[in-house]
């Protein structure tokens, strides 16, 4: 049996000159080679230009008819479903695409997002705080960007589910010059993490996890 029954990846854009890598490393998780056929779509969400707002209109209603499978995947969201989070991460000012824990938890929550089985962020070191020494603790993870998301998804929205982060400089592996997309490639849309210029997939004590035990939050290392 699969793991998952579709896969959603949401693209957060700052209108900056980060939008062109973020949008190539969604791509290449999108095309990602896997064993079995998972129906995976993209949804992009802009700034909103309005100070009232935080994301455009358009991509808010584009990343509703997705979840509720009415947009190019004719499935809605179930608790069986991977959510991918594809954005710049500033894990000082503990930031996804400049928006805070609290604004990517609301756009989620505002479109009816269900607890998936694993929401997976995808953003340099969001899975590490801001007291973080240079070789990350697990322990000090839990005042991250990605266990503030997880706490206010729960108490803000209701969706308890488990949410995954590195703590490290990720990227995702896109093709190489010249060579197209659609060719077949193992290592395409492979998360890596990149230490004193080392790049490792599935590197350990890199990725941290967030779930629940009650009422209670928990981090444990994925990997």
């Amino acid at each position: 049996m699969a793991n998952y029954d579709r896969q959603l990846i949401i693209v957060l854009l700052t209108d900056g000159a980060q939008d062109a890598p973020t949008l190539a490393q969604a791509k290449a998780l999108n095309q990602k080679t896997r064993g079995e056929t998972l129906d995976s779509e993209i949804v992009t969400i802009r700034p909103c230009a309005q100070p009232a707002c935080t994301f455009a209109a358009a991509g808010v209603e584009e990343l509703r008819l997705a979840v509720a499978g009415r947009l190019r995947v004719s499935r809605p969201i179930t608790a069986s479903t991977r959510v991918y989070l594809v954005g710049t991460g500033n894990w000082q000012h503990r930031t996804l695409s400049g928006c805070t824990p609290e604004q990517v938890a609301a756009v989620l929550g505002e479109v009816k997002m269900m607890a998936v089985k694993v929401i997976s962020i995808v953003a340099d070191s969001l899975g590490r705080s801001g007291s973080a020494l240079v070789q990350p603790e697990l322990a000090a993870s839990i005042e991250s960007f990605a266990a503030l998301f997880h706490r206010r998804l729960k108490e803000n929205w209701q969706i308890q589910t488990v949410v995954q982060a590195r703590v490290m400089q990720v990227t995702v592996v896109l093709p190489p010059p010249g060579v197209k997309s659609d060719q077949a490639m193992p290592a395409l849309g492979q998360k890596v993490t990149t230490v004193e210029g080392e790049t490792r997939h599935h590197r350990p004590n890199s990725k941290v996890k967030f779930l629940w035990e009650g009422e209670a939050q928990r981090a444990e290392w994925a990997y």
